[in-house]
């Protein structure tokens, strides 16, 4: 596949799309938020697939989200399928997807996705330990191979991710404690086909 310095809008089957989530994908989504956002205001945001990676680099919490709504089933007053989902056959959500503008290396395109995320919050009083703090444990393994590879994000570059790898196994510790305390406290609806999970 020719890669394209072009962006264009693709629409994919939900099946597909659900194949093609980053599986070093280290970022924590709250997706019940997500599918609330998706059915009040529609489905507006892309994911973006990236050739060079054959995966998402941006939007692997917006594929789970619509999987989620999918098994779940519409609800009364909500549109169905979401705004943006298009549905013509009837059965198959079809999603869009934005391709072209492929990272040259498989390292550029996960640290895009580190950055599509980081960037969000660059610019105010977030440090790079409070932007790592939206990832899990398996953030590490990710800076150590973009280190290995002389490839480096823009908000983490090679100066913060020694004091991220560092601090990252004290904060994983203290994020798992807060989080087990939520999760304990917050009712669960799981699906029986999937097995995705939202808050009831």
């Amino acid at each position: 596949m020719k890669k394209s310095d072009a962006l264009a809008i693709e629409y994919w089957p939900l099946s597909r799309v659900v194949k093609k989530r980053w599986t070093r994908n280290a970022k924590l989504h709250d997706i019940g938020k997500l599918c609330e956002s998706i059915e009040r205001y529609g489905f507006r945001d892309p994911i973006g697939y990236d050739a060079t990676l054959d995966a998402f680099a941006e939007g692997n919490g917006r594929a789970e989200a619509l999987a989620a709504l999918k098994a779940r089933g519409p609800m009364k007053g909500k549109p169905w399928p979401p705004r943006g989902i298009q549905n013509s056959s009837g059965s198959e959500w079809q999603v869009p997807i934005l391709v072209g503008v492929d990272a040259r290396t498989k390292y550029e395109a996960e640290a895009y996705a580190l950055d599509h995320n980081n960037l969000t919050m660059s610019g105010g009083d977030f440090s790079a330990l409070d932007m790592a703090r939206m990832w899990d444990a398996n953030l590490n393994q990710v800076l150590l191979d973009l280190a290995a590879n002389d490839t480096f994000s823009v908000v983490m570059d090679s100066d913060t991710v020694d004091a991220l790898i560092a601090a990252q196994s004290v904060s994983d510790i203290e994020f798992r404690e807060y989080d087990e305390s939520i999760v304990n406290e917050v009712e669960w609806i799981e699906c029986p086909k999937c097995g995705y999970k939202w808050p009831k």
